[in-house]
């Protein structure tokens, strides 16, 4: 056999194959994505029953993000004592606290991220200064000042933290006082999980069967972030699927699956 012969012989087998392997993954495809409505179909007949209505408009597709690893040093804590007490503010280590003062001003700053800064003297319009504030850190600026008080969500990339923010206190156009979670812009990504909007849906509706939590509605279900610390004082962001109902808004952790609410 000429060896040109040969060759054509190899295509031709090698295109065979090739044909048979995109039609086996094809036909894979075809049977996830029917099993996947399949289940879809019976979690919301399952809320349907229970009387608990749901469009499929709302259900997300896709994984959610990584996990993310964070680290407060003390460069960020120098920077967020600067913004509320000035330049000159120093810190001072008192056990696993990090202590600024400036005049009559102080700020305390703890290993899980969590600070406050009382005797505050920090003088402008107050709208100008919470944008100032999410300009320098990751957080919404609030959608209104209510009795002075103006409260903000932090955000990792585009993802808010649901459980992480910071409230500013004014006293006229003075910024009196400021509490919250002080979160880092910038950390390691880690594992991925693979938790979809279905099974959080899932999760969420044995649960409130357990529970027997009332709800007529979902409205809306969405990605957000948990800020969980460890021992160790370090800092993570775990994703989350938000439901939220008529009710009340509940949280399905995307590594766990533990459900919270709010």
């Amino acid at each position: 056999m000429e060896r040109r012969q040969l060759k054509r012989i190899i295509i031709i087998i090698l295109v065979i194959l090739n044909g048979f392997l995109s039609l086996y993954l094809i036909r894979r495809r075809v049977a996830e994505r029917a099993a996947a409505y399949r289940a879809e179909q019976n979690l919301l007949e399952l809320f349907a029953a229970d009387g608990v209505s749901i469009s499929p408009d709302i259900i997300p597709r896709g994984d959610p993000p990584s996990v993310v690893r964070l680290s407060l040093d003390g460069e960020t804590q120098d920077r967020a004592a600067a913004f509320f007490l000035g330049a000159d503010a120093e810190p001072a280590q008192q056990g696993g606290v990090r202590v600024y003062a400036s005049g009559g001003g102080s700020a305390r700053f703890h290993a899980d991220g969590s600070f406050a800064a009382t005797g505050l003297s920090l003088q402008g319009d107050p709208e100008e200064i919470c944008r100032e504030f999410c300009r320098n850190w990751s957080y919404a600026p609030p959608d209104a000042i209510d009795d002075g008080e103006a409260v903000m969500t932090a955000k990792y990339g585009n993802v808010s933290v649901f459980n992480c923010g910071v409230c500013l206190l004014f006293d006229g156009d003075t910024l009196s006082e400021a509490f919250g979670t002080l979160l880092p812009r910038t950390g390691t990504p880690g594992d991925a999980p693979k938790l979809d909007a279905m099974g959080a849906l899932a999760i969420f509706q044995a649960k409130r069967r357990e529970s027997r939590a009332v709800s007529a509605e979902i409205r809306r279900v969405s990605l957000r972030y948990s800020l969980q610390s460890s021992d160790d004082d370090g800092l993570t962001l775990v994703p989350a699927w938000r439901v939220e109902t008529d009710t009340a808004d509940y949280y399905v952790n995307c590594v766990t699956g533990a459900l919270m609410f709010s």
